[in-house]
């Protein structure tokens, strides 16, 4: 029986602890850092970077510059409060990415994070309600808990894009990753 309550109380405890997520000097949340690469040939980081910016963040504006080798876009989203069945959309969280490649290696930013409050209409469909909220903000009355959760929510986000950019960058095969474009045939 101790054991149960024990590791319960570990589950219970970790899975309500607050992410430290990093700040720079100003407080602002933000994460990024220089990733070497030397197994790719230097034309190709780009090349591998572009084509993940574009397969991960599809319908957002890109900035792309290929003079000073950055690429920056929006992305975005969606958290829920009520865990299971009954989960039910609170909002989107929405940030900035710009990725910069230099010399063999590149460098991530992610930053500017923003909870968007969502609120349903009439038609049951949830929209934003134009009320805004910077992620740095350690109070939010009333949503304490979900705002918790929103920041570990997104911390693991990021570290899960950041991951997966790794993982493109370094592919063997990363140039033949293209994204499908959807064919309209006029014969159906």
């Amino acid at each position: 029986m101790l054991v149960w309550m024990t590791l319960f109380l570990s589950f219970y405890i970790n899975s309500n602890a607050q992410v430290v997520m990093p700040r720079d000097e100003n407080g602002k949340i933000i994460y990024q850092d220089v990733v070497k690469v030397d197994s790719v040939p230097q034309d190709s980081i780009f090349k591998r970077i572009n084509n993940w910016v574009n397969y991960t963040y599809p319908k957002t504006k890109k900035n792309i510059d290929t003079a000073m080798q950055k690429i920056s876009t929006r992305g975005r989203f969606i958290v829920y409060i009520n865990p299971g069945v009954l989960r039910e959309i609170h909002g989107a969280i929405r940030y900035d990415v710009s990725i910069e490649v230099k010399q063999k290696r590149y460098r991530y930013t992610f930053t500017n994070f923003v909870f968007e409050y969502y609120k349903q209409d009439k038609f049951y469909k949830y929209n934003p309600t134009g009320k805004e909220k910077p992620l740095e903000d350690e109070k939010f009355p009333q949503w304490q808990g979900p705002w918790e959760k929103h920041k570990n929510t997104t911390d693991a986000q990021v570290k899960a894009k950041i991951e997966d950019l790794w993982k493109a960058v370094n592919n063997k095969k990363a140039e033949t990753m293209v994204i499908p474009t959807v064919k309209k045939n006029s014969d159906w």
